[in-house]
């Protein structure tokens, strides 16, 4: 899989000893992403006051772009087959302002439909933000590019012209079993790509689990 979107390595260590333990991590939150965060106006503040310090922090630098990462996460066993389902939130701020956010829920089991039937009625070019809404829901992540939470992928990149590229819309659900002191995530991903117009120009799909 040649998804770029970062997911946080302590949280897939962590999730290794609840399932070897039966334990559970972080604090459990709630949270409705696009009623709660703000792309270029949420601060580090605004969220910290909101949800309390975060569980990791990164500074990250890559091609001239600075960014914090704060990561937040609540994780459990929820079955005797070793099954681990979490929340994780994922932030981006650049200058201390919301440059991307990514939310995933499994705990909840998320009900967002990606079908088949519905990502085939997705046209580069020609079918809008609204339209994308209208099949999948509201996105689980909103990220503006450049950022250092998302890079585009190799296979998109070679279909378009990266500066096309304004920002993405993130569609995800994983969660983990184990058995024999193995890890195994189970995950589903759609990303959408906008220009200015908020337009489609490529979206990126994968997944392993089979309904």
């Amino acid at each position: 899989m040649n998804l770029s979107f970062s997911k946080s390595p302590l949280i897939v260590f962590l999730i290794f000893l609840i399932i070897s333990a039966c334990a559970g991590i972080g604090e459990n939150f709630s949270i409705i992403p696009h009623e709660d965060l703000f792309i270029g106006l949420t601060t580090v503040e605004d969220v910290k006051n909101k949800f309390g310090e975060p569980q990791e922090i990164n500074i990250i630098e890559r091609d001239g772009l600075e960014s914090n990462l704060l990561y937040y996460y609540y994780a459990r066993r929820v079955n005797y087959y070793a099954e681990s389902r979490s929340k994780e939130l994922q932030l981006e701020f650049i200058k201390g302002i919301l440059n991307g956010y990514a939310y995933q829920n499994s705990i909840d089991r998320n009900s967002t439909d990606f079908a088949e039937k519905n990502r085939m009625k997705i046209e580069n070019g020609i079918t809008s933000a609204n339209d994308i809404e209208s099949l999948f829901g509201k996105p689980h992540g909103i990220i503006t590019l450049p950022s250092n939470l998302i890079s585009i992928d190799p296979e998109i990149s070679d279909e378009i012209k990266k500066d096309e590229i304004v920002y993405c819309w993130i569609y995800i659900y994983y969660y983990y079993e184990g058995a024999n002191h193995r890890l195994k995530e189970y995950e589903k991903n759609l990303i959408i790509y906008f220009d200015k117009n908020n337009t489609v120009v490529a979206k990126y799909f994968s997944s392993n689990i089979s309904n």
